[in-house]
């Protein structure tokens, strides 16, 4: 019997079928200045009616309606608190016509009136109000006629509240619900604009009324945005910042397609020279990705600073790129770091003094250059990676840790991301596409409104001395471009790369072996290797097998192939599933298995019946994203 620590399933095709992996339930509460018990409710996955605490259940981007019977009062996104005014069309203003009927009927059909011990509402009411509707906009006296033809107030069993006292609750609820003040904003924000199916890759083009009503939402929460792309619409974005005072660090798409390359890199050099940008980002994971070479991103980088002055220029990748290619760094102003330590399968309790550690080792070689962090974020939903945990409470706990060290560290950094990108689903599965602040609609998430009202940005816990703490001495400026660092009392000897990344910082808890995918070409593709990473082993005593079962006719047993995949010393690993045996790239199902160096295999059979931690991926028009 094998092991499953983790099944990594990316999304190729439309139909997704979530497992236990996926969203938990949350509680609402409706309320119109008091709970309001007995009101039926229903969501895409719930039905019910509110307790006493006037409460109900959700799942997050779900849409939801209130009922009294047959009568819908409203409908809207459910979230942590609603309101009539949030179902009348979320104007908040006594002018709001439906919003008062609203409050009037509800207030009416509390069975013990006053509603000073809340709502009561008798579910025997109910079945009077089958076959019913009411229409909430109509004027005072036209919805009163309305009402009085209902059953209970016809029999003069309740009797409709005056405007005036609907009105008195209605004001209590505006003073509740008035938005509290930001008490701080963040430095910056990863700002990408593609809602619903749109998505880069595909070319599709970014309306500029989307930008300006994207960043109207996050304006008060950000000083800064970094953008992904310049063009296509995208490079509309400067100007709308620019427009909205706030600060713009635009960045030219850099991928494997040279002709878009060059257009990117114009595009941007165009909004440099109109005073549009702030820094002039040349690319992102280019050459992680594996994109282009490092010498035409030098070229790229080169050719912005030949036609623009006064701007800083910079490339933004993870902290083992610059490790690799230290003449990049002579190239640019700032480094930009993307750091994702959810992707890494780290403890949500280690993930900042995991960053810390990154941001030291980089510290070492930046030739005394300023280090923003371009990229982090933790996910709110999606499967787990190693002992990293994608839900809501971590990522609020994620990004409270993180802006109480950037605060503490003065160090300037871009969040990823505000708003949720369903397209990143296809390319980066459930965690992917559920990494913004906001969700796809725009509304903040659950606990990130509370984060922005808090008055002190601190981190849920203190980071000790790390181990890793370097600090420049006073030598430091004599010696130009070399820095010399003062080690912590915590350590004799700073580890190196190769050693961290065998044996990570030791967390409270063991860390628990992991394969997973890190990319898997589409069904049918003859070009790319299929790419994955280990976690939390010993590369040297570890390989990697992959079987490849194509399920034509379903009479193709699994085909086993590259039997000894070198794990590269980060965890890396790639297996060219092009087309060397036969049809592999018509492969249906492809798993990943982590083996023992020592250990002889022969038949693809013995890998899935031996106790073996194993990643697969089902590439089919439906198929299933679980995790066991």
């Amino acid at each position: 019997m094998k092991t499953t620590i983790l099944k990594h399933m990316v999304p190729i095709a439309c139909i997704i079928i979530l497992c236990s992996c996926g969203k938990n339930y949350e509680e609402g509460v409706f309320t119109i200045d008091c709970p309001i018990e007995g009101l039926q409710y229903e969501t895409e996955t719930e039905t019910g009616e509110t307790d006493n605490k006037g409460a109900f259940q959700f799942k997050e981007e779900e849409m939801i309606k209130f009922f009294l019977g047959d009568i819908q009062i409203g409908k809207t996104e459910a979230k942590e608190k609603l309101t009539p005014f949030d179902i009348a069309g979320g104007a908040r203003s006594l002018e709001n016509q439906a919003a008062t009927n609203i409050f009037r009927l509800l207030i009416s059909l509390d069975k013990d009136f006053p509603t000073s011990n809340g709502i009561q509402i008798d579910p025997e009411i109910f079945d009077d109000f089958s076959g019913r509707s009411l229409n909430f906009s109509y004027q005072d006296a036209v919805f009163e006629k309305m009402v009085n033809k209902l059953k209970p107030f016809d029999e003069g069993n309740y009797a409709l509240c005056t405007v005036a006292t609907a009105q008195s609750h209605m004001k209590k609820v505006l003073n509740e619900i008035s938005e509290k003040p930001v008490q701080h904003k963040l430095h910056g924000l990863f700002f990408s604009p593609y809602i619903d199916n749109q998505a880069p890759n595909n070319d599709d083009i970014v309306k500029l009324q989307t930008i300006i009503d994207r960043m109207h939402i996050i304006k008060k929460y950000t000083n800064w945005i970094r953008s992904d792309g310049c063009t296509n619409g995208m490079e509309n974005i400067g100007r709308v910042a620019s427009y909205l005072d706030i600060h713009a660090a635009l960045g030219a798409r850099i991928t494997d397609n040279l002709n878009n390359n060059m257009k990117e890199i114009e595009s941007l050099i165009r909004e440099v020279q109109a005073n549009y940008a702030d820094i002039a980002i040349v690319g992102s994971d280019a050459l992680s990705q594996n994109h282009i070479p490092i010498n035409e991103l030098i070229q790229y980088i080169q050719k912005v600073r030949a036609s623009t002055q006064n701007i800083k220029i910079t490339y933004a990748d993870t902290y083992d790129v610059f490790q690799k290619y230290p003449q990049l760094i002579n190239e640019i102003d700032l480094i930009f770091l993307n750091y994702h330590p959810f992707k890494e399968g780290i403890l949500i309790d280690d993930a900042i003094e995991e960053l810390q550690y990154r941001y030291n080792q980089l510290t070492l070689i930046s030739s005394q250059k300023p280090i923003y962090i371009s990229e982090t974020g933790w996910p709110f939903d999606g499967a787990s990676i190693g002992d990293a945990v994608a839900n809501g409470e971590n990522a609020n706990q994620y990004l409270k840790e993180f802006v109480g060290w950037a605060s503490r560290n003065q160090t300037k950094y871009f969040y990823f991301e505000a708003f949720d990108e369903k397209w990143r689903l296809t390319y980066d599965g459930l965690h992917g596409a559920n990494m913004g602040l906001w969700n796809s609609r725009g509304l903040l998430k659950s606990g990130v409104q509370k984060f922005f009202e808090t008055n002190i940005v601190e981190s849920s816990k203190d980071l000790p001395q790390n181990r890793f703490s370097l600090k420049p001495t006073s030598e430091s400026s004599s010696l130009g471009s070399q820095s010399t660092f003062t080690k912590s009392d915590h350590t004799n000897d700073l580890m190196s790369v190769k050693e961290h990344k065998t044996d990570p910082i030791v967390s409270k808890t063991p860390k628990t072996p992991a394969i997973f995918f890190t990319y898997v070409p589409p069904y049918g593709n003859r070009f790319h290797d299929l790419k994955g990473r280990v976690l939390n082993v010993n590369p040297n005593t570890y390989k990697v097998i992959v079987c490849c079962q194509i399920n034509e006719k379903q009479v193709i047993m699994p085909n086993l192939r590259n039997m000894d995949l070198q794990i590269q010393e980060d965890g890396q690993w790639a297996c060219d599933i092009t087309g060397k045996q036969p049809y592999d790239w018509k492969a249906s199902k492809i798993t990943a298995f982590l083996v023992p160096e020592n250990d002889q295999v022969f038949q693809a059979s013995a890998l899935f019946e031996r106790d073996y931690i194993y990643c697969e991926i089902i590439r089919e028009v439906s198929f299933q994203n679980s995790c066991q």
